[in-house]
């Protein structure tokens, strides 16, 4: 080994998956104001009579809104789904090892315990649910960055 190198540090797996997940919270921390105010600027300044362009990114504001928490919410429950599958096949085959050593069952002598949820399991989860918010909210974030609020208002007043 060359002294003068630089360590590689590996995380482990569920860790690093955390910290996707976290740097995936993080983006969502940091875009999600900038839509915010980009929004509301652009509303102030459309008054009380919104130009048609104006109108439909409001609309579009409400529309994605559901659309993420609804993909988020499918997401996650198809993951748990596949965490109850895999759940009752260790449950099953638990089972079946107990059956064909009743002996070893009665005795104490299996090693053998009940699944558990794991951390695996738990970033998973967070990452399936985190995903379609983060996909929409740094697209806003981007798409309105390009796009400067203008001053258009119908109102004449």
């Amino acid at each position: 080994m060359n002294p003068y190198s630089i360590p590689q540090i590996t995380l482990p797996r569920e860790l690093s998956a955390w910290t996707r997940n976290a740097m995936h919270l993080a983006e969502i921390w940091t875009a999600a104001p900038q839509v915010i105010a980009h929004r509301v600027q652009r509303m102030m300044m459309a008054g009380p009579q919104p130009v048609a362009g104006d109108r439909r990114e409001f609309i579009r504001m409400g529309q994605e809104k559901v659309e993420a928490f609804a993909e988020s919410m499918a997401a996650m429950s198809w993951r748990l789904v596949q965490a109850q599958q895999a759940f009752v096949l260790a449950w099953m085959q638990q089972g079946m090892r107990m059956m064909m050593s009743p002996l070893a069952a009665w005795t104490g002598g299996t090693r053998h315990s009940m699944p558990r949820p794991s951390a695996a399991l738990m970033h998973q989860l967070v990452a399936s649910g985190l995903r379609p918010v983060h996909r929409r909210v740094t697209a806003n974030a981007k798409r309105l960055a390009a796009v400067p609020p203008q001053r258009t208002t119908n109102f004449k007043g």
